[in-house]
């Protein structure tokens, strides 16, 4: 069948320092999504030692920040928002951006709201991050916001696992492995 949009969580590649990563990810989503209107938000991955440079180039849709909105139907939105990690990279101009765009829907709209980093998770334990669960910083800052504007879905992955969740309304999926592996 013919796709609308397709939309990707971040992480796009593994190490965007290393040269050509970003033009072997171009090659295949060329030769697998075609005429396919997409559109990317960044992952931790790909913008790995500072590397916001290929990621814009190549990704950069024509807004000048990394959040934006689409509207791929009618009545239906999806707030595309930097969250590489959790909070750390955003910035009080960014939150406000957001409770206004967020403000802005009518309640018979659908709001999907797309970031590489999740709120909730029912977690793992990890060598090296130890115990990697909600994302305490996100449910304080971010999801007030989706539960006051009652959005519909919350779209995330960073961790690497699969998962459907519920709060105050909201849904939450978490879809980190992105036609990849359930284990790494």
């Amino acid at each position: 069948g013919d796709y609308d949009l397709f939309t990707f969580g971040g992480d796009l590649v593994d190490m965007a320092f290393m040269p050509g990563q970003f033009e072997e990810a171009i090659a295949d989503l060329e030769k697998y999504c075609g005429n396919i209107p997409m559109a990317f938000v960044m992952g931790n991955h790909d913008v790995m030692v500072n590397s916001q440079l290929p990621f814009r180039k190549y990704f950069q849709p024509k807004e000048s920040s990394f959040n934006f909105v689409l509207n791929p139907a009618t009545d239906v939105y999806i707030v595309c928002f930097n969250l590489l990690w959790g909070m750390e990279d955003v910035s009080r101009e960014s939150l406000i951006w957001l409770e206004k765009v967020l403000s802005g829907f009518s309640p018979n709209d659908v709001v999907i709201f797309q970031a590489h980093a999740f709120a909730f998770a029912s977690g793992e334990v990890s060598s090296g991050l130890g115990k990697w669960f909600d994302n305490v910083q996100v449910i304080e800052k971010i999801v007030p916001l989706l539960e006051k504007y009652k959005v519909d879905l919350m779209v995330s992955g960073h961790q690497h696992s699969m998962e459907l969740m519920e709060n105050n309304g909201v849904h939450y999926a978490l879809v980190g492995p992105s036609g990849g592996s359930l284990c790494h």
